[in-house]
């Protein structure tokens, strides 16, 4: 008896140190994630140049920044609604698309920021906001928090956007254009 107990006893400690190494080996070689990445796939809702709906989620392009609907400018006497542009731009690049959209946090009014692209053909929408000349980059959210994108890439895809006088910058007013409210 004396026996079978200390073979139970020599068992139960072996795995216990088994489960013990097992649990320190595992925490001490697997890097911790350096952040938790959500998203949403699916068909979109455009609600406003730089903002749309997904699987119910509204959801901001991170890194983009657009006129709102208030926000026109006159060009040959003419009154251009730049908000409504940048929102028509983006209703043709996701209409009919799967689209897929990446990020790591929401802000105060729990709206992500995030990468997002027509799936499975290598699209930015942010990029291609922008390159178009129908957004301009941003840096941080309404509420003064940065956001996570490669901005250097952003600005550079803009300066090439501006250069060629693409989508607004063609009008020459795009620098402008979110400043004027009526």
């Amino acid at each position: 008896m004396k026996s079978l107990i200390a073979v139970i006893v020599g068992v139960l400690a072996l795995a216990l140190v088994f489960t013990i190494s097992n649990e320190w080996v595992r925490r001490h070689t697997d890097p911790a994630p350096e952040s938790i990445l959500f998203g949403a796939r699916g068909s979109a809702l455009v609600i406003d140049g730089a903002m749309l709906a997904l699987g119910g989620q509204r959801i901001h392009l991170a890194g983009v920044d657009v006129c709102g609907p208030r926000q026109t400018s006159i060009l040959h006497d003419i009154e251009i609604d730049f908000g409504g542009l940048s929102k028509r731009r983006l209703i043709e690049l996701t209409n009919g698309e799967d689209i897929r959209c990446i990020w790591e946090e929401k802000d105060r009014a729990r709206v992500p920021f995030a990468e997002c692209e027509v799936y499975g053909r290598d699209v930015s929408l942010n990029e291609t906001m922008i390159a178009e000349g129908w957004a301009l980059t941003s840096t941080r959210s309404l509420w003064g928090k940065n956001i996570d994108v490669d901005m250097q890439s952003l600005t550079e895809i803009q300066h090439v956007a501006q250069s060629q006088n693409r989508g607004l910058w063609g009008q020459g007013l795009l620098v402008e254009m979110c400043r004027t409210t009526k």
